[in-house]
């Protein structure tokens, strides 16, 4: 699997940016005059209206059929669900793309839509869900240290979200990188997208839409009572990509939350965790029996003598 984008069309009209799709609708005449894109018209207002494909959760549009030359004239798509939505005339050249999942779409429009813009993923199956609400350590903080949370339970999940998509797509574990990764990395997005309302394709679209939120944000300190360390963890929902050579990730579906932990002893948790810092043997060295490996990261199985 990787990302690609293609375009369709000529060059006449202005340019509009690739935005994930949670509504699309298509006006008509003649071809494709415009493109309803998440409420938003873009090409000729007064053409003919047709039906409007509200997306569920999870859903995405799977397969497309484009029909052009020097202006857009036709579409027909389908999404994961089944249903599909077509409109225009079907001349011109055609490209058919199967087996997709589309992370985006834009454009150029004027008095009608003059090129179509597709951001996907190619040849996408999608991940499963192989855990739910596993618990992940996102930071040990030591005797001494002073840690700032977010006092604002979205933009403590947000924090969260960004947490997660670096430690899992930026530095991946062992050789789980490459195609497997790039999907995964679009489901993701397409999740945070739904968790949170935005519009991202990418981790730095990501940063710039939620820059202002965070930076306006209030935070509370954190510093470990005497004799005491502080573990920051969240609840996370585990995928896996497909395949046995697919990555792992991680989407969180609550904020974190810091819990004291006696200092040199066993870390007081009492379900199975991951461990996304590498460090807690460190820490805590009679937890070194209960750890494994799980797709290359830190893993912590609960056996009696933890309990």
């Amino acid at each position: 699997m990787t990302i690609e984008t293609l375009a369709f069309g000529g060059e006449g009209g202005a340019p509009f940016d690739i935005q994930p799709v949670a509504s699309i609708g298509f006006r008509t005449r003649a071809g494709i005059a415009a493109m309803d894109l998440n409420g938003m018209l873009y090409g000729a207002k007064g053409a003919d209206p047709g039906s409007t494909l509200v997306l569920q959760t999870d859903e995405y549009i799977a397969n497309m059929a484009i029909y052009s030359e020097d202006r857009v004239n036709g579409i027909r798509l389908m999404t994961n669900h089944g249903r599909g939505l077509s409109a225009g005339t079907f001349t011109g050249h055609e490209k058919k793309l199967t087996a997709i999942r589309v992370i985006g779409l834009g454009g150029n429009c004027g008095s009608a839509l003059d090129k179509i813009r597709i951001r996907y993923v190619k040849a996408h199956t999608g991940s499963r869900l192989v855990d739910r609400g596993r618990l992940a350590v996102l930071a040990v903080i030591p005797q001494g240290r002073k840690f700032e949370a977010p006092m604002s339970n979205r933009i403590a999940h947000l924090a969260a979200v960004r947490h997660l998509s670096r430690t899992v797509f930026d530095t991946p574990p062992g050789d789980k990188t490459g195609p497997l990764l790039s999907g995964a990395k679009a489901e993701f997005m397409a999740r945070t997208n739904a968790t949170f309302g935005l519009s991202v394709t990418s981790q730095i679209a990501f940063d710039e839409q939620t820059a202002p939120e965070v930076a306006q944000g209030l935070c509370e300190l954190y510093v470990p009572p005497p004799g005491m360390l502080g573990l920051q963890v969240v609840a996370v929902d585990v995928f896996k990509a497909h395949t046995a050579e697919g990555p792992l990730w991680f989407f969180p579906v609550t904020r974190p939350s810091i819990v004291s932990v006696p200092a040199g002893g066993r870390a007081a948790l009492q379900e199975n965790l991951f461990d996304l810092t590498g460090s807690l043997q460190r820490f805590f060295p009679d937890m070194a029996k209960a750890h494994r490996l799980r797709d290359g990261y830190h893993h912590y199985e609960t056996e009696p003598a933890l309990a």
